[in-house]
């Protein structure tokens, strides 16, 4: 598998932060809220690929929670 080939026991990710992060968000729309993320930590460029990736996540997880209250706001006043 694709362990074998990163040298991890997990699955690569592939794409930019910003196309993985919407992966993730799309399983976090369908309710799913704890990630288990393998990465490589052991160079510069992979913690600061990480954190890039997390903070994508956590906005984009703050941002869609603010819009289903909202929506849900609008519901409830009609």
């Amino acid at each position: 598998g694709i362990g074998r080939i990163t040298g991890y026991g997990w699955p690569a990710y592939v794409g930019s932060p910003d196309t993985v992060a919407d992966a993730l968000l799309d399983y976090y729309d369908l309710g799913v809220r704890i990630f288990g993320i393998g990465l490589s930590i052991d160079a510069d460029e992979d913690r600061e690929l990480a954190t890039e990736l997390f903070r994508l996540v956590r906005a984009g997880a703050a941002q869609r929670d603010a819009d289903h209250e909202h929506s849900n706001e609008l519901i409830s006043t009609h």
